[in-house]
C-alpha cells in the first residue's frame, strides 16, 4: 500500500489551505497502485498566512514521493527512470488520488512516458560530464510529476468579442495578466481563429465595467479556462460574420472563409468595412459572449533531470546540467513555454537550495528580507534544456495545456536525488544548504567504497 501523510501549515487564516491539499494528492496519482492512503491536514498556527504558490500544493508531496522512488530504485537495483517507466499510470488507468469516486480529470495522452524517455536520452548524452576539479563528487538525479490543468474547485471565465466600426476586434476577458503570458496567448487564439493578425485584436482585461466574470488567474487557469472562453467567443463571432457574409453575397456558407481583410465567398471578396456597414443598417452587431469552465480537466506531465557536482569539504552544489521534458500539448507560444519552464526551474532551485523561512517560538519571522531569505540571483540559475513532447489535449483551447504551475514540481526531488547519487547521503529536509550538506558529509568519511545509501 502507498501511504502519504501531508500536514500543511496554513498560518493564521485558511486561504487556499484546503484546495492545495486536494491538489497535492496528484503526487500519489502518478503511479499505479491498487491501495493508496492519503491523509492531509491544513493546520492553523500563529504564523503569517500561507496558501497557493506555484505548484499549487504539489511541490512538497512530489518531493516526498519522488525521493522515495529514488530510494526504492537503489534498493531494487533498478535505474530510477526505468522504475518510473514501469509504474506510471497510463491512459485508461484509474487516476486514484484523493478518492476513488467519479472524477472530471481526463487522461488521454501518454505524455508522461514520453517525458521520461526524452530525459533518459538527454541524461545519457551528458553522462561523461567531468567534475569541476579535485574534491568534487558528481551525481545525477531525476523526478517526474503529474499536475491537473485546472484547480479542483469550480472555475469560470467569460470572454466577450466584438467587431467594432473601426474594424478592430475587441476581446474582453476578466482574467488578469501578471506576467504569465495569457494576454499574448489569448490574442494569438483570437487572431488564429479569425484569420487575422494580432494587430487587429484589441485586448481588454480585468475591467469590471467592460469584462465578464473570472474566478481568477491561478492554477494555470489563465490559458486552460479563460483560453477556452476566448476560443468559444471568437468562434461564435466568426460564425456570425460568415453566416452574414453568405447571406449578403448569396453564396453557400461552406464556400465562405475569413482572412485579414474580410470574407471570401466563392469568387467574391467582401471587405469587413462593407459587412459592418451592411450589418449596422439592419441593426445587427457582430458580437458574442461565451464562458469557459474548469471541468472537465486534463493532466500535464513533466520530468526533470539534473547532473550536479558537490564539494566534499564545503558542501557547495554546482549544477552541471539541467533538462526538463514537458507535455504542454499543442504549444501556442514556444517562447512563453520556455520562459515558464526556465522560471519554474529557477524558482524550484531557490526553493531547494537557498530559500529558508525562519520563525521564532512565537511565530514571528526572523529573516523578513530578501538579503537573509536568499532567493537565487541570475548567476545561480543554470541554462535548462527544454524538451517538448509531441502530443495534444482533449479539452484545452486549440488542444493546448496550461503548464505554468507544473514545471516547478520535480525540481526539488531531482536535485535531492542527484545529491544522494553523488554523496550516498539522503537529505530529507530543505533547503540543501552547504552547512547542512557539510554536517552530514562529515558524520563519517565519504569515499568511493564508503558511500551511505
Amino acid at each position: 500500500m502507498a501511504a502519504l501523510r501531508d500536514v500543511s501549515n496554513t498560518g493564521a487564516y485558511g486561504n487556499h489551505g484546503g484546495e492545495t491539499l486536494y491538489a497535492g494528492s496528484a503526487a500519489v496519482m502518478i503511479y499505479r497502485c491498487p491501495n493508496k492512503k492519503y491523509d492531509a491536514f491544513s493546520v492553523y498556527t500563529n504564523t503569517v498566512p500561507s496558501g497557493a504558490l506555484r505548484g499549487y500544493g504539489m511541490t512538497q508531496p512530489a518531493f516526498a514521493v519522488e525521493s522515495a522512488m529514488h530510494e526504492l530504485s537503489l534498493a531494487l537495483h533498478i535505474d530510477p527512470l526505468e522504475l518510473r517507466r514501469r509504474n506510471i499510470v497510463r491512459p485508461g488507468d484509474p487516476l486514484v488520488a484523493m478518492h476513488d469516486g467519479p472524477d472530471d480529470v481526463l487522461f488521454t495522452e501518454d505524455g508522461l512516458a514520453k517525458c521520461i524517455d526524452l530525459v533518459d536520452d538527454a541524461m545519457a548524452r551528458t553522462a561523461d560530464a567531468p567534475p569541476p576539479g579535485p574534491g568534487w563528487l558528481v551525481g545525477a538525479g531525476v523526478a517526474s510529476s503529474l499536475h491537473e490543468t485546472a484547480p479542483p474547485t469550480e472555475h469560470i471565465s467569460e470572454a466577450w468579442v466584438t467587431l467594432g466600426d473601426d474594424l478592430i476586434y475587441e476581446l474582453a476577458v476578466g482574467t488578469v495578466e501578471f506576467g504569465e503570458g495569457t494576454s499574448t496567448a489569448h490574442v494569438q487564439i483570437a487572431a488564429n481563429q479569425l484569420g487575422t493578425t494580432p494587430s487587429r485584436i484589441r485586448l481588454v482585461q480585468s475591467d469590471t465595467d467592460r469584462t465578464g466574470f473570472d474566478t481568477g488567474a491561478f492554477a494555470s487557469a489563465g490559458l486552460f479556462v479563460s483560453g477556452n472562453a476566448v476560443l468559444r467567443a471568437v468562434n461564435a463571432v466568426r460564425d456570425r460574420i460568415l453566416e452574414f457574409a453568405a447571406a449578403h453575397t448569396g453564396v453557400h456558407l461552406v464556400m465562405c472563409s475569413m482572412d485579414d481583410e474580410g470574407v471570401v465567398c466563392g469568387d467574391r471578396r467582401v471587405s469587413l468595412a462593407e459587412l459592418v456597414a451592411s450589418a449596422r443598417a439592419r441593426g445587427i452587431r457582430f458580437t458574442a459572449a461565451r464562458k469557459g469552465y474548469g471541468s472537465p480537466r486534463s493532466v500535464v506531465s513533466n520530468t526533470q533531470g539534473f547532473r550536479i557536482a558537490v564539494h566534499r569539504v564545503t558542501g557547495e552544489i554546482r549544477i552541471l546540467y539541467s533538462v526538463q521534458a514537458t507535455d504542454a500539448a499543442v504549444v501556442i507560444n514556444p517562447a512563453q513555454v520556455r520562459g515558464q519552464v526556465e522560471g519554474g526551474v529557477a524558482q524550484g532551485i531557490g526553493f531547494t537550495l537557498t530559500e529558508n523561512y525562519h520563525v521564532d517560538a512565537n511565530g514571528v519571522m526572523v529573516n523578513p528580507n530578501f538579503r537573509n531569505y536568499r532567493i537565487p540571483a541570475y548567476a545561480d540559475v543554470p541554462r535548462t534544456e527544454l524538451l517538448l513532447v509531441d502530443s495534444t489535449d482533449s479539452v484545452g483551447p486549440m488542444r493546448s495545456k496550461g503548464m505554468a504551475e507544473c514545471c516547478i514540481n520535480p525540481v526539488a526531488p531531482a536535485l535531492a536525488n542527484a545529491l544522494q547519487d553523488a554523496t550516498g547521503v539522503r537529505y530529507r529536509a530543505l533547503p540543501l544548504t552547504p552547512e547542512r550538506i557539510y554536517r552530514r558529509l562529515n558524520e563519517r568519511p565519504v569515499g568511493a567504497e564508503g558511500l551511505r545509501r
